[in-house]
């Protein structure tokens, strides 16, 4: 059910992937429930027709069981909603376990998360700065081609690029910030991580193919819940 679902959301068929996301979520698949409680956190339409109403809470329950099944989709996404408050009470420190839990079982946004996380070392979320750490899983997002760690790397570069040019005190101390991540990311270019990411959709015609199909898609939807975050006044951390 899992299968014909997300292949049905593929094709665009999303009324009838919805249909099959629910019967696979309720006999506890945990890809179909992060998906269901995907669709629930935007809420579906197709034509006009609402097929599934935006339900934070509902999207916040299918997200934590998928969680509960050590999906690394669901942890980030479970993480997610503890750090924004979407759907349950705002807990930021709760978020960081399983952020960190899919972090470390390869899922870009949740890589992004922790690393941003380690490196500001807020108190609220109670953990120590680590800007190295932070820059490792800053990158590892990148590879996978998540946009905000992308764009937070060509960031750096940008700044990295503005200490040959201005000497000031206030840019000397804006790259004394990040000079850990400079380190890191130095003898890897946005461009080159990029190339090898291509490198590996390319292995097969048919998984390209798709994937460019899932990026104008991932992108759309990007757009879309930036305009969201923005006119309910949150902080938009990326696609989820």
């Amino acid at each position: 059910m899992w299968n014909l679902a997300a292949h049905l959301d593929m094709q665009d068929k999303k009324e009838e992937a919805v249909t099959w996301y629910k019967k696979a979520a309720e006999k506890g698949k945990k890809e179909a429930e992060w998906r269901l409680g995907h669709c629930y956190l935007n809420g579906v339409i197709v034509n006009g027709k609402t097929i599934i109403a935006k339900d934070e809470k509902k999207a916040y329950e299918w997200f934590k069981k998928a969680a509960d099944k050590n999906s690394p989709e669901g942890l980030s996404r479970y993480a997610m909603c503890l750090c924004q408050g979407t759907g349950t009470k705002q807990d930021k420190k709760a978020s960081v376990e399983p952020f960190r839990k899919a972090a470390n079982m390869g899922e870009p946004v949740a890589q992004f998360m922790y690393g941003s996380i380690l490196l500001l070392g807020e108190e609220e979320f109670g953990v120590k700065q680590d800007m190295e750490q932070a820059a490792e899983w800053i990158i590892k997002s990148a590879e996978q081609g998540h946009p905000p760690a992308i764009e937070f790397i060509k960031e750096l570069q940008q700044i990295q690029k503005s200490q040959q040019q201005d000497q000031s005190r206030q840019e000397k101390l804006r790259l004394e910030k990040y000079k850990a991540i400079n380190r890191m990311f130095q003898p890897r270019s946005t461009a080159s991580m990029l190339a090898e990411a291509d490198a590996a959709i390319m292995r097969d015609s048919q998984n390209r193919i798709e994937e460019g199909r899932k990026q104008r898609e991932r992108q759309e939807e990007i757009r879309r819940e930036k305009s969201q975050a923005e006119s309910e006044g949150r902080e938009y951390y990326g696609p989820w």
